[in-house]
């Protein structure tokens, strides 16, 4: 009898947070107010227009016939990505820093929806320039939205930091015993890059980090394995994590490299 109770107890606690997981996964994948910051309130792109394009928010500076478009990852800003416009300034790169919908002082909820509404809001001001070659630059959850952004219009070179093969595989990753083929039949969350850079044909490079517990190595691993361009790279980031892979010499050099 005390087995049986000990066994109900357990089968109630899995279904309990299981269903937990399902419900609330959209507020487990984005993090807006882990550091909050209004777009418009961000010292470090003074020097850079703050463009609004059909209710897509960027920081967009024009300094050369190269673009380089940055999808962040979940948590945080554009803002707080300032740290990376440097190296493309000198690289003569133009750039636009995306503000996903829900970020950055919009009241919306971010889902990806809207962030895929906003790739195609980008892709529609793209289109209106003459730039000579688009390279995407994202991180993590960003890696999503810049594979669909691929898929509507040429892209030349993506560069994906701590990027992932699909969520849904990464959430298997994380919660091994808990049924997350439901979560693919039933998210609308769900980012499959490899899906979706299945007709991409120009260059890439994967920079992760080995120590990596939040998007594992294997997923920014599988991805590269898995995409069948001729043109890939993947650099590993000895040490590193998810949160810490910019401050490793080695991942300023890939970068610079890249670009």
């Amino acid at each position: 009898m005390y087995i049986k109770r000990i066994l109900y107890i357990g089968l109630l606690v899995y279904l309990v947070v299981g269903a937990l997981i399902l419900i609330f996964h959209r507020s487990m994948i984005y993090h807006p107010n882990l550091i909050k910051r209004n777009f418009y309130d961000c010292p470090a792109f003074d020097d850079s227009e703050k463009i609004n394009t059909n209710g897509t928010r960027a920081y967009y500076k024009h300094t050369g016939n190269r673009i380089v478009v940055v999808y962040n990852g979940n948590a945080g800003s554009a803002c707080d990505r300032s740290h990376l416009k440097n190296v493309f300034e000198e690289n003569e790169y133009s750039y636009l820093f995306v503000e996903y919908a829900g970020y950055g002082g919009d009241d919306k909820k971010p889902s990806r929806e809207l962030l895929f509404r906003d790739a195609e809001n980008i892709v529609s001001f793209l289109k209106t320039k003459n730039y000579t070659q688009t390279l995407l630059f994202a991180e993590s959850i960003g890696s999503g939205v810049a594979s669909y952004h691929a898929t509507l219009m040429p892209v030349d070179r993506m560069l994906f930091i701590a990027p992932f093969d699909s969520l849904v595989n990464v959430a298997k990753t994380k919660f091994p015993v808990f049924p997350m083929f439901l979560l693919e039949k039933l998210s609308k969350e769900n980012y499959d890059n490899l899906a979706l850079l299945g007709d991409y044909t120009g260059d890439l490079r994967i920079i992760h980090g080995a120590k990596d517990n939040v998007i594992p190595f294997k997923h920014g691993k599988a991805l590269f394995e898995n995409i069948n361009i001729p043109n890939k790279e993947f650099i590993i980031i000895d040490g590193a994590g998810h949160n810490d892979i910019y401050d490793f010499e080695k991942t300023w050099k890939s970068i610079s490299d890249f670009l």
